[in-house]
């Protein structure tokens, strides 16, 4: 790139290039200065130069040669960095590569606790002779084609302590393949069994679920099955949340008052029947 020196001794080319450029016609003025010129704008606020001198005064750059040169370090067409580091570069370095299993942004990993152990949520399934599953399928009498070996607790003890949950064949496989392995499951199963506060020696601890009923309604024995088959039986129901069954009051149960006297403490399955009554269910 040529420059021009001060004294005027310009090259052939760069007169010859000078030449061909039309001079920029003048910007008009705008009416009021004439009058006052000091009220003017000044040139460098209106128009551009076109020439700039350098602070030795020795060099003049022509317009559009020298203006945007040197390069500043991060645009340096070699990709070489020039005086000191690149804010750029430093800036948008890699991220640092992390240890296997990481998750990172920039070098600060998460994902894991403070003890370096994974964050994932608790699915143990527990063993198909666990004293817990004899009591329940002992008394509710369910048959034993029922799988006995799908329960899961959601703690990481993998005791009964709360609600038992039920999953299928496969997603038993997925959750015990995976566990401890960083993979977090966030739901899985159906609550089948809540445990309650009960009395008595004889009396199972754990409630049946109303989203487990309708898989476990049709595997229940007997013996902890009430039959309703009258319309306004199951109104009196609806209407008392704690109906008694204590000396007379079992009456008021209408045909189930007997069935439910008969029957143990303990939660049982209400089965709506169809029947050929005038009050019956269609």
């Amino acid at each position: 790139m040529e420059a021009t020196l001060s004294n005027g001794n310009a090259s052939a080319a760069q007169r010859q290039n000078k030449e061909g450029v039309e001079a920029p016609e003048p910007l008009p003025r705008k009416r009021g200065f004439e009058e006052n010129p000091s009220d003017a704008p000044t040139a460098n606020a209106k128009k551009m130069k076109t020439e700039k001198e350098d602070f030795t005064g020795s060099m003049v750059a022509e317009v559009g040669q020298m203006e945007h040169w040197p390069p500043p370090p991060a645009a340096d067409p070699a990709g070489e960095k020039t005086n000191g580091s690149d804010p750029f570069n430093e800036a948008h370095a890699p991220m640092t590569e992390a240890p296997e299993g990481d998750i990172t942004t920039g070098t600060k990993p998460f994902g894991r606790r403070k003890n370096n152990q994974p964050h994932e949520e608790a699915f143990k399934y527990l063993s198909p002779d666990h004293p817990e599953i004899d009591d329940i399928y002992n008394f509710y009498q369910l048959s034993p084609r029922f799988p006995r070996d799908r329960f899961m607790v959601r703690n990481a003890m993998g005791e009964p302590v709360k609600a038992m949950y039920y999953t299928t064949a496969l997603a038993k496989d997925i959750l015990s393949k995976n566990e401890g392995r960083g993979m977090k499951f966030v739901h899985s199963g159906v609550k089948m069994f809540v445990k309650q506060d009960a009395q008595g020696q004889n009396v199972c601890r754990w409630r049946i679920q109303s989203e487990g009923l309708p898989i476990l309604e049709g595997w229940v024995g007997d013996a902890r099955v009430v039959k309703l088959r009258k319309r306004e039986t199951l109104r009196y129901l609806l209407r008392e949340m704690f109906p008694k069954i204590g000396g007379d009051s079992f009456a008021l149960l209408g045909e189930i008052g007997e069935q439910v006297r008969e029957m143990g403490m303990g939660c049982c399955v209400l089965r709506v029947e169809a029947s050929d009554d005038e009050d019956g269910f269609t």
